[in-house]
């Protein structure tokens, strides 16, 4: 089971920055458990068997649906949220299927792994890794840094605990009208070297040392360049329903007011525009609404597939309520 865990965990790390990022970079439980609602109904048929183990280990012949989920306390995920910040790891096996579940890792269950062996683990795992070119040693010991200082010690401190339960409570509270955050077009004008006054000098020696002090920073302009581009491991743009990969540099009319924002596959894969009637089934089989609008600049109603923002204003999409439903429909099509 070791192993397993161990598998797992190196995946997780491989590919949490392009995986569901907005559940997965910065876990907490009211993320991982809104990541198990947005996977519910794609669920292979063993991973289902999992769910239902995680979510209603009471009564493992419930035919799990979302009310399941959103009425789990987000506390049975804090062992899971630990180990992905580099905690101790869970003791039960059903939390670290969930795990697998939630990155994709392959083989699972623990008994195919067991199977197979972990050296074709590892094997199938890598080529879903980004390979990363690495500028210096200097620099990734300074995002190793950066990383250190996000993630909370982990002790047994009553008011640390508190407090992220508190700060869980809100974030759970919100999760469904605003989870996915609001892109912002990448900038690197923060990279491109300025322009500094100089004293003049008729001295040979301060030309040379200012011709040296020119060429450091433009090197350190390009190297600052690269290092931000390579934050991103893609790009994308909406197109008039949905999301498109695009180049990081690809130029776009400001007046279409399409922005280029950071890959997501969440949102690329799922993220949808759609068109409703008074036939369309506004409901999941479990009573959970399956829509969100927003209005265009140009004021008109438009439906979405998943909650967030509107790819084009970035106004907070709402959840189709029963209100509007009857306001803008005559039947719901239920």
């Amino acid at each position: 089971m070791e192993e397993y865990k161990k598998a797992v965990l190196a995946h997780y790390e491989a590919v949490k920055d392009n995986l569901h990022p907005h559940f997965l970079l910065h876990p907490t439980g009211a993320k991982l458990r809104g990541l198990c609602e947005l996977l519910l109904n794609s669920l292979r048929s063993d991973d289902k068997v999992i769910f239902v183990q995680f979510f209603t280990p009471d009564n493992l012949d419930t035919n799990l649906d979302f009310n399941h989920i959103k009425k789990i306390d987000i506390d049975k995920f804090r062992p899971l949220v630990r180990y992905m910040r580099g905690g101790p790891s869970p003791t039960s096996l059903t939390t670290i299927e969930l795990f697998a579940i939630l990155v994709d890792f392959q083989p699972r269950p623990i008994q195919k792994f067991n199977r197979i062996g972990i050296r074709q683990a590892e094997s199938d795992n890598e080529s879903e890794k980004v390979d990363i070119p690495q500028i210096s040693d200097d620099n990734n010991g300074g995002e190793k840094e950066k990383e250190k200082e996000n993630i909370a010690p982990f002790n047994s401190n009553i008011n640390d605990e508190d407090k992220e339960r508190k700060d869980e409570d809100i974030e759970a509270s919100i999760i469904t009208g605003s989870l996915i955050s609001d892109y912002k077009r990448m900038d690197f004008q923060s990279t491109i070297p300025q322009k500094t006054s100089v004293t003049k000098d008729n001295s040979r020696t301060n030309y040379v040392k200012l011709a040296f002090v020119f060429l450091l920073v433009a090197i350190g302009g390009g190297y600052l360049a690269k290092s931000d581009l390579l934050k991103y491991k893609g790009c994308m743009m909406w197109n008039e329903d949905h999301y498109e990969k695009v180049a990081c540099d690809y130029e776009v009319d400001p007046s279409e007011g399409r922005k280029i924002i950071s890959l997501d596959e969440t949102l690329l894969k799922y993220q949808k525009k759609i068109k409703v009637t008074d036939t369309t089934r506004f409901l999941n089989p479990d009573g959970t609404k399956r829509f969100y609008y927003g209005k265009n600049a140009n004021q008109q109603m438009e439906y979405f597939t998943l909650p967030g923002r509107h790819p084009e204003t970035g106004k907070l999409l709402k959840e189709l309520s029963d209100y509007m439903m009857k306001k803008h429909f005559v039947s719901t099509g239920n």
